[in-house]
C-alpha cells in the first residue's frame, strides 16, 4: 500500500538529519480504506517510544498523498540476512538468531503493554510478525518495523467480516477461527520465525494460500531439531510451546518469551550483545554495508550545492514543518 524514500531534512546551522519516508502508493491514495489504515499506522506506531520499534516522528499529507516520517534503519531484514546464508547452504548462527528474536520480543512487549495517558490498556498487537518486519541494523540493534495493520483498542479501521489481512504463513489458528486475538497472536508468530530460522525451512508455507491456511490451522508443528540436529532440546522447548494451538498452553506475554530466549543463548556458552551482532553484520556483510555507507556518503553532500544526483530527484515538501526533504535514490520527484 505504500513506498518508501531514503530522505533528508535540512535546519538552521547546517543541521542534517537523515530520515525514512513511507507515503501512499498513487493509485490507491484515493481509497478511504487504505487512507484509514495509513492513519492508523501512524497513530499507532507513534504511541511507541522503545528502542526496538522502529519510530514515527511525523505524520502529514501534502497535496494528494498522505505521508509518515520515520526512523531511518541502515541494515537488513530478517529474511535477508537468512537467504543470505541459506544460499550458502548454511542457517544463521542459533545464538544471533536468539538473541534477534529475544530484542524483537522486547520491543513486542512494550507494544502489549502500552497504555494510554490515562493508564488505560491499548491493546495494540502487531499481527504482520514476520522476518521482513525485523530489522538488524549495521550498528547491533534490532527493530520492529510496520504496523500497518496493528489491531489496537483506538483503531479507527475495522477488519470487515470475512476478510483477512496479513501474511498468511505467519497467522495464528485463533485468528482463521474467527476469535478475538491478543498479543498471544504476535507470539505465535514469533515461533514460526524462529523454526523458519532455526531449520532454514518454512513452516506453514505451502504452494497455494488454501493449503497454507489449512497447514496454520492444523497447527502441525515437527520438532526443529528433527529437521536442524544442532538444535538443543531446550531451544526446542521454546519454539514448540511459542507455537502451540492453544492459546492458553502458549507463552502468556512476550517478557515470558524473551526471558526464556535470554536463558537458551546463556545455555549455548556463545553470548550476544549489540556489539557482537554489529561486529556479525561487519564480517558477514562488509560489501553490503560499504555499498550503503558509500550512499550515505553521497546523499550527506547532496542538497547543500545545489546539484542534483544523476539517480535522484529534489524535492520539497511544504507543510511539514522542515525547510526541505530530498528523495535520492528513487528517480521519483515528490511533488
Amino acid at each position: 500500500m505504500a513506498e518508501v524514500f531514503r530522505v533528508k531534512a535540512f535546519g538552521v546551522e547546517g543541521f542534517q538529519k537523515t530520515f525514512a519516508l513511507k507515503r501512499i502508493l498513487p493509485h490507491i491514495s484515493e481509497d478511504p480504506d487504505f487512507i484509514t489504515m495509513f492513519i492508523d499506522e501512524a497513530k499507532i506506531a507513534s504511541r511507541l517510544q522503545h528502542g526496538n520499534i522502529c519510530q514515527i516522528y511525523e505524520f502529514g499529507r501534502v497535496s494528494d498523498f498522505y505521508f509518515q516520517l520515520m526512523e531511518y534503519i541502515a541494515g537488513f531484514d530478517l529474511r535477508r540476512l537468512s537467504e543470505n546464508f541459506k544460499s550458502r547452504g548454511q542457517t544463521l548462527p542459533m545464538s544471533f538468531i536468539l538473541y534477534v528474536m529475544a530484542r524483537a520480543c522486547e520491543g513486542l512487549d512494550y507494544a502489549h503493554r502500552k497504555t494510554d495517558s490515562h493508564g488505560n490498556p491499548l491493546n495494540i498487537s502487531h499481527r504482520d510478525v514476520s522476518p521482513q518486519n525485523i530489522m538488524v541494523s549495521d550498528e547491533g540493534t534490532v527493530k520492529i518495523i510496520d504496523f500497518g495493520i496493528a489491531k489496537a483498542k483506538s483503531r479507527a479501521s475495522q477488519t470487515q467480516a470475512g476478510v483477512i489481512k496479513g501474511k498468511f504463513a505467519y497467522m495464528c489458528p485463533e485468528l482463521l477461527r474467527g476469535e478475538t486475538i491478543d498479543g498471544r497472536a504476535d507470539i505465535f508468530a514469533i515461533g514460526i520465525v524462529l523454526f523458519e530460522l532455526l531449520t532454514g525451512s518454512p513452516l506453514f508455507d505451502r504452494e497455494t494460500d488454501l493449503d497454507t491456511l489449512r497447514a496454520v490451522m492444523a497447527a502441525d508443528v515437527p520438532v526443529p531439531s528433527s529437521v536442524n540436529p544442532e538444535i538443543t532440546p531446550e531451544v526446542d522447548a521454546v519454539v514448540l510451546k511459542a507455537l502451540t494451538a492453544r492459546v492458553e498452553d502458549r507463552y502468556q506475554s512476550a517478557e515470558e518469551l524473551t526471558e526464556e530466549l535470554d536463558h537458551c543463548v546463556m545455555r549455548l556458552g556463545q553470548p550476544m550483545s549489540s556489539n557482537r551482532v554489529r561486529k556479525f553484520m561487519s564480517d558477514h556483510f562488509p560489501e553490503e554495508i560499504a555499498t550503503e555507507r558509500e550512499k550515505m556518503l553521497r546523499f550527506a553532500t547532496f542538497g547543500e550545492t545545489g546539484e542534483i544526483l544523476a539517480d535522484g530527484g529534489e524535492a520539497s515538501l511544504p507543510g511539514t514543518g522542515r525547510p526541505k526533504i530530498v528523495e535520492t535514490f528513487s528517480g521519483r520527484r515528490m511533488k
